[in-house]
């Protein structure tokens, strides 16, 4: 059984995964009961974004809602090219969506609902979830701790960029950083900044 395949059309099937140690990340993108047609519209998607045209990834993943309308992949695709785009409502309405159809969670859905609430209300600054989520692609590990570092500095009530920074950090300033962002968050919390 193939569990993935990349635009390369590289496989990863279960077998390839027996015995398999370490640490891998892996996902879950629920697609049962989604058409092929979606799926390949979905693909189409991201392979445009990938190239930066916007428009006609906004137009494939609309396609792909609309052949599969409880698969929350295209839905929330739409509202990261959505952030890309900084359109931060259409954004927000999309995580909301994808939460709605994923009650249990959809990658950062959550977080980014969360976070665009709060930038919405102006209890953070407009882009903070646009500048967490692109800590992402950050390849170069001292380059992404140092921008880590940097957003809760700027951001100590941002509790996500605390709980990265604890990723990477070794286990004897993990438990520093927890303690602190905690802290931090507790703290704005009594201000009042954060709800």
């Amino acid at each position: 059984m193939i569990i993935y395949r990349d635009s390369a059309g590289r496989t990863l099937t279960m077998e390839d995964l027996r015995g398999a140690t370490g640490t891998f990340r892996y996902e879950i993108i629920g697609i049962r009961n989604v058409p092929p047609a979606a799926r390949s519209l979905h693909e189409k998607a991201r392979e445009a974004g990938g190239q930066g045209d916007y428009k006609k990834c906004l137009e494939f993943l609309n396609k792909a809602s609309a052949l599969a309308p409880g698969w929350p992949y295209p839905v929330y695709d739409r509202a990261y090219t959505y952030l890309l785009m900084r359109d931060y409502d259409s954004a927000r309405r999309d995580y909301q969506e994808t939460v709605r159809l994923s009650p249990r969670g959809f990658f950062t859905a959550i977080t980014a609902v969360d976070t665009l609430e709060k930038e919405k209300i102006v209890e953070l600054p407009i882009g903070t979830y646009l500048a967490y989520v692109s800590l992402e692609w950050i390849q170069d590990s001292v380059q992404k701790e140092k921008a880590v570092r940097q957003l809760v500095k700027d951001l100590p009530q941002l509790a996500p960029g605390w709980k990265e920074l604890a990723t990477l950090v070794d286990d004897k300033e993990r438990l520093l950083t927890i303690e602190k962002g905690l802290a931090a968050v507790r703290t704005q919390r009594q201000k009042g900044y954060s709800k």
